[in-house]
C-alpha cells in the first residue's frame, strides 16, 4: 500500500486530490491552474510527490503558457495582420464569417508557433481563397503551428509547407478548391499532422501530396476527389490511421492513394478503401518503390483500368497487407483482381478476407506472392453494401493477427504509451475486444483482433470493482467490461 502526497511549488497551480493510498491501481490528480493576476508568458512548475515508505520521491515539470487572444475583424482588420502581431503561443481567433483578398489569403506564419482558430469551427468560418493560396509555413514551423477549425475553399493550392515546416492542421474543411500545379494540400518536408479534417471535391490535383516528409493523417475524410486522394513521393514515409478514403478518381494509378519516386514506407491502418475509380492501375491504392505496410484496412469496391481494382505495387515495391477486407474490387472488363504486382515486386498477404483467394491475386514473373496463414475467402458479413461494419458471427471476428498491429506511435488515445498497439479502431472503439459466441480463429494471446477497419463492438459498461474469472469480457489493458449488443447504425461520411 502506497500512501502518497502531491506537492507543487506554483501559487497559480493546484491539485485536486493531494493525498491518497494505493494498492496498485492508477490514482488520477488533476491538476488547476488559475491565471488570475498573471501576465502574458511562461511559467514553470513542479509537482512532488511522496511517500514516508518511498526512498526517493518522484517529480513532475509542469509549464504554464499565458497566451494572448488576437481577433479578427474586431481588433486586427486581416488575418495575417493578427499574425504578424502574434507571439510564440498567441491564438488568433478568426470571428464568423467570410474572409477574402490581401491579407486574408496566402497566409504566412513567419516561422511562429501560433494558432489561427476559426471561432464557431470550419462551417462558420471560411477563407475564400479566390484562385490565391490559402496558408503557406516554410520558416520552420513546428507542430505548434496550428490551423484549426477553417474551412479553405476556392483557391489553387489550400495549404502548403515547405521547408521542414511542421505544423499541425485540424478540424478544417478543404473543399473545392482547384489546383493547377502543387496538390490541394502539398506537404513538403517535416513533420506536419493532419487530424480531424475533411478534405473532399477538389479537383486539378490529387487532395494530399506528401513529400520528403513524415506526415501522420488521423481521422480525416478524403472524398470525392477528381484528381486522387493522397499521393506520396520521395521519402514519403507517413502513418495514415482511421481514415475514410472513399470515391476519388483519377486518370493515372491509384485513386486513393499513390506512392512512387523513392524510399517510401508508409503505415496504413484502420483505414476504409472504397469506391475509388483509376483509369490506371489500383484503384484503391498503387505503389511504385519501396514497402508499403497496410493492416486493419477495409479495401472494398474499387475499380481501376490496369491490372488490379484494389492494390497495384510495381518496380521494387513490397506490400505488406495483414488483418484487411479486400473484396469485390474490379480491374479491366469487370475482372475480380484485388491484388497484383509486376517488376520485381512482392506481396505478402496473411490474415485477410480476399476475394477468390489466390486466385484474386495476379503477379508476373518477376514478382513474388507470400501467402500467409490466415487468409480466407468469405462473405465478411458487412452490416450493408455500404455499412462495413462487422455483423455477428462474421467470419473476419476475432480472425486477425495480433503481432501485425503496428505500436500506437502517434499516441492515438492520448495515453502516453507508444508501444502498445494501435488501441482503437476507425469508430475510435477498442481494439481487441473479444466476441464469446465467436472461435477464435486468428493468431495471438486472446482477444484476437479482427479483420477490416471495424472491431466488431459491443456497448460497454465499465466496472469499477472488476469482477474476475470469465464472467466479464476482458480487453488487452485489463479492463473487465459488461457488454451490450447495439443497433448498427450507417457509416458517417460526410459530403461537402
Amino acid at each position: 500500500m502506497i500512501n502518497w502526497q502531491a506537492s507543487d511549488d506554483a501559487s497559480w497551480l493546484s491539485l485536486d486530490p493531494a493525498m491518497g493510498e494505493s494498492a496498485g491501481e492508477v490514482d488520477a490528480v488533476l491538476l488547476n491552474v488559475d491565471v488570475t493576476g498573471l501576465s502574458v508568458g511562461q511559467y514553470r512548475a513542479t509537482v512532488t510527490v511522496t511517500d514516508p515508505g518511498m526512498i526517493k520521491s518522484r517529480a513532475a515539470k509542469v509549464i504554464l503558457n499565458v497566451v494572448r487572444t488576437l481577433r479578427v475583424p474586431s481588433a486586427y482588420p486581416t488575418v495575417q495582420a493578427a499574425v504578424d502581431a502574434a507571439s510564440y503561443g498567441d491564438i488568433v481567433l478568426v470571428e464568423p464569417g467570410r474572409y477574402s483578398g490581401v491579407g486574408n489569403v496566402d497566409i504566412d506564419f513567419k516561422g511562429k508557433d501560433i494558432t489561427v482558430r476559426g471561432e464557431g469551427g470550419a462551417e462558420a468560418t471560411i477563407i475564400d481563397c479566390q484562385g490565391q493560396r490559402g496558408f503557406y509555413l516554410h520558416t520552420g514551423e513546428t507542430n505548434l503551428a496550428v490551423v484549426d477549425g477553417l474551412t479553405i475553399t476556392g483557391g489553387a493550392t489550400a495549404i502548403q509547407t515547405y521547408d521542414l515546416a511542421s505544423p499541425t492542421i485540424r478540424n478544417c474543411r478543404i473543399v473545392q478548391n482547384t489546383a493547377t500545379y502543387h496538390a490541394i494540400m502539398y506537404l513538403e518536408g517535416g513533420n506536419p499532422v493532419v487530424s480531424d479534417c475533411l478534405i473532399s471535391n477538389n479537383s486539378g490535383q490529387p487532395a494530399i501530396q506528401l513529400s520528403d516528409s513524415r506526415v501522420t493523417v488521423l481521422r480525416c475524410t478524403i472524398s470525392d476527389n477528381t484528381a486522387g486522394g493522397i499521393i506520396g513521393w520521395n521519402s514519403a514515409n507517413a502513418i495514415i490511421g482511421n481514415c475514410a478514403i472513399v470515391r476519388n478518381s483519377c486518370s493515372s494509378d491509384g485513386a486513393g492513394l499513390r506512392f512512387g519516386g523513392s524510399d517510401c514506407y508508409p503505415t496504413i491502418v484502420n483505414c476504409v478503401i472504397a469506391g475509388n475509380r483509376s483509369n490506371g492501375r489500383g484503384g484503391g491504392l498503387a505503389a511504385v518503390s519501396g514497402t508499403i505496410n497496410i493492416v486493419n484496412c477495409t479495401i472494398v469496391g474499387n475499380s481501376s483500368g490496369k491490372w488490379s481494382g484494389g492494390v497495384h505495387v510495381d518496380w521494387y515495391t513490397t506490400a505488406r497487407i495483414a488483418n484487411s477486407i479486400i473484396r469485390d474490387n474490379t480491374g479491366p472488363g469487370g475482372g475480380s483482381l484485388q491484388l497484383s504486382a509486376t517488376r520485381d515486386s512482392g506481396l505478402s498477404v496473411r490474415f485477410c478476407n480476399l476475394t477468390g483467394g489466390t486466385d484474386g491475386v495476379s503477379i508476373d514473373s518477376y514478382s513474388t506472392l507470400d501467402w500467409g496463414p490466415g487468409n480466407i475467402d468469405d462473405d465478411p458479413q458487412f452490416a450493408s453494401s455500404d455499412n462495413y461494419r462487422l455483423m455477428a458471427g462474421s467470419p473476419c471476428v476475432d480472425a486477425g493477427d495480433e503481432l501485425a498491429v503496428p505500436f500506437d506511435l502517434t499516441d492515438f488515445d492520448v495515453d502516453f504509451d507508444i508501444g502498445e498497439p494501435w488501441p482503437v479502431d476507425l469508430e475510435g472503439n477498442l481494439r481487441f475486444v473479444d466476441d464469446p459466441l465467436v472461435a477464435d480463429t486468428g493468431l495471438g494471446t486472446p482477444p484476437i483482433v479482427d479483420m477490416g477497419a471495424y472491431e466488431h463492438f459491443c456497448a460497454m459498461l465499465e466496472s469499477s470493482n472488476p469482477a474476475t474469472g470469465q464472467s466479464l469480457w476482458r480487453n488487452q489493458k485489463n479492463i473487465i467490461r459488461l457488454t451490450l449488443m447495439p443497433t448498427l447504425r450507417p457509416p458517417t461520411l460526410e459530403r461537402s
